[in-house]
């Protein structure tokens, strides 16, 4: 009887084993558990190196029950699993779905493990028969809202948003762009970090206005690759930023940390980072869009809003840019909580709306009266 590499006994009849394959969803992206053969060394990236949790069925067990056994054993986890169209007869693949910050414990086949994104993980499996389970994940990957620099990574999505940004009357630059900017005076020779910094295109309008240092992190390679050369802009999610206590003068944050879900760590991060004296100032989506979309179809120009479930605070999904995104709702009061919490002071709270000497169109102008777009926040250290 053929046995597996720790001489247990393998199933002379099909299904041979299963494959698991684990999923989470994190910062807005889809990523997948792959799991390091320990065999050939830690360094080892060749054929079955990295791989899903996957083995062989045992002489009369279940076929469900050698997944889950499989899983269990591997990983430490436990989870609902989902039998998918994507393995065959001989070998069945299934999908499960594991919460951030699960804890992973692996087996002495394995010496280490990652969380990589959808699109890397069939780059790392080798040989290609390997690749095959992860058809499952990128039919899940395809089909939800995604978030962040993953919803920005779309290569229509982030066209049309460079479009969309390119008009005259785009709204972050005539509405949020100049009331930030008052907000945040003078930044000669002060050091800025900006979180969600996109292509960097703010980072060169501080260092022209003499801003000492400029570092720009954001989750879309693609907008990390757009950045003007010489810009320090690094690719990495907000939620996983570090930087030196008191590196910095100035945090800022345009437009980037609804698409945050849990926003306390930041918040304490980004006050750590900070000077004694430094400053934070964000802008966000308004709260009474983030709330309900139901009054649009995600095309065209919004002429009807609805404010529903405004107390029901987390993830959103809605249509924009062509492709399904996720935000996560909370009220002012939630951000006026979570300034405080962190240990700073509130300075400034506005809702910044139209200028006529930003917006000509008279029509735009009354359009962009009816209700606010952005809520922005200045909070001390001190």
């Amino acid at each position: 009887m053929r046995a597996t590499w720790d001489g247990q006994p393998i199933s002379a009849e099909p299904p041979f084993g299963a494959t698991v394959v684990v999923f989470r969803f994190y910062g807005g992206a889809t990523e997948v558990l792959l799991l390091h053969r320990a065999h050939h060394g830690p360094e080892y990236a060749g054929d079955w190196a990295w791989t899903p949790p996957a083995g062989a069925r045992l002489p009369g067990e279940a076929v469900d029950a050698c997944a889950r056994r499989e899983l269990l054993e591997e990983t430490g986890l436990e989870l609902p699993l989902e039998l998918t169209e994507c393995g065959s007869a001989e070998w069945p693949h299934y999908v499960a779905e594991a919460r951030h910050g699960a804890e992973i414990r692996l087996d002495a086949e394995h010496d280490r493990f990652e969380w990589v994104t959808a699109d890397e993980a069939p780059m790392r499996c080798l040989p290609d028969l390997m690749r095959l389970p992860l058809a499952a994940i990128e039919r899940i990957h395809g089909s939800r809202a995604v978030g962040g620099g993953a919803f920005y990574d779309q290569a229509a999505v982030f066209e049309t948003y460079m479009a969309h940004r390119a008009r005259p009357e785009s709204p972050n630059e005539a509405i949020e762009g100049p009331a930030l900017l008052d907000v945040l005076g003078e930044v000669r020779g002060l050091r800025v970090l900006d979180l969600g910094c996109g292509d960097g295109r703010f980072g060169r309008l501080l260092l022209d206005r003499g801003a000492a240092g400029y570092v720009g992190i954001d989750g879309s390679r693609l907008m990390v690759e757009r950045a003007a050369p010489g810009l320090n802009v690094r690719h990495a999610r907000i939620e996983e930023f570090a930087a030196p206590a008191a590196s910095f003068d100035v945090v800022v944050s345009r437009l980037a940390l609804h698409y945050v879900e849990n926003l306390a760590p930041v918040f304490d991060k980004v006050r750590a980072a900070l000077t004694p004296v430094g400053r934070f100032v964000f802008s966000v989506e308004h709260p009474v869009i983030t709330s309900s979309d139901r009054a649009w179809g995600g095309r065209g120009q919004r002429q009807e809003w609805v404010v529903d479930e405004y107390f029901v605070t987390g993830r959103r999904e809605t249509d924009w840019l062509g492709a399904r995104v996720v935000k996560f709702h909370r009220t002012v009061e939630d951000y006026v909580r979570l300034v405080q919490s962190s240990g700073f002071s509130l300075e400034t709270l506005r809702e910044p709306g139209p200028t006529r000497a930003a917006i000509a169109s008279e029509d735009e102008f009354r359009r962009r009266q009816r209700i606010p777009l952005f809520l922005l926040i200045a909070a001390a250290a001190d």
